[in-house]
C-alpha cells in the first residue's frame, strides 16, 4: 500500500512538472562563468523579458514552432508572427542584442522590425539596429515580425517543403549585453 502511495506522488509530481512546462513552454539558459543554468523564462504577455543590470550578459533560447504565445498559428509556410523583447532595468544602461542560429532557419522565413518594413533573411542583420540605451526604471519593447512566404517559385516550394519537415528543429538565441 505506501508503495502504491509514493508511486501516486511521484506520478503526480512528473504529471505537474510536465503541465508547467507544457503551458510555459519556454526554457532560459543563463550562462555565468561557463555555468548554464536552466529556468522557466520569464514572461509577460508573451513577451521575452531582460532584467538588466550594469555589464551583465544574458542568453535566451527561443524555438518559435513550439512557441504558441509567438503566434496564434503554427509557423509554416504563408504564416506570419511576431515575438517581443522586453528590456527592463533600475539603472542607465546601453544594450546590445545579439543572435546565435541554434539549428538552421528555413530558407524562406525572414525577419523585420515592426515599423520597419525593411525584410532581412537573418536575424544577425537586425543587430545592429537593436542596440542603444535605457534610463533607469525605464523599458524598451522590441517587436520582431516574421514571416514565411508561400508559393513564391517551383525551386521555393521544394525548399519550403524540405524546411517545413525541420522547423520544429530551428533553435535561436537571444544574446542581450548591458553595460
Amino acid at each position: 500500500m505506501k508503495e502504491k502511495i509514493k508511486n501516486l506522488i511521484i506520478l503526480l509530481i512528473i504529471i505537474t512538472i510536465l503541465c508547467t512546462i507544457k503551458y510555459t513552454k519556454f526554457i532560459n539558459m543563463i550562462s555565468i562563468d561557463n555555468l548554464i543554468i536552466f529556468n522557466l523564462f520569464e514572461k509577460d504577455n508573451n513577451k521575452i523579458i531582460f532584467n538588466l543590470n550594469s555589464n551583465t550578459n544574458q542568453v535566451k533560447s527561443v524555438n518559435l514552432f513550439n512557441s504558441e504565445s509567438f503566434s496564434n498559428q503554427k509557423i509554416a509556410p504563408g504564416t506570419k508572427g511576431k515575438f517581443e523583447i522586453l528590456l527592463k532595468t533600475q539603472n542607465n544602461v546601453k544594450y546590445q542584442i545579439k543572435f546565435d542560429d541554434k539549428s538552421e532557419k528555413p530558407k524562406n522565413l525572414v525577419f523585420n522590425i515592426k515599423d520597419n518594413y525593411n525584410k532581412y533573411s537573418s536575424l544577425q542583420e537586425l543587430e545592429k539596429y537593436l542596440q542603444g540605451s535605457i534610463n533607469s526604471k525605464d523599458k524598451v519593447n522590441i517587436v520582431i515580425e516574421w514571416s514565411w512566404e508561400y508559393e513564391t517559385d517551383n525551386n521555393n516550394n521544394i525548399q519550403d517543403t524540405i524546411d517545413g519537415k525541420n522547423i520544429e528543429k530551428y533553435m535561436f538565441d537571444i544574446k542581450v549585453r548591458s553595460y
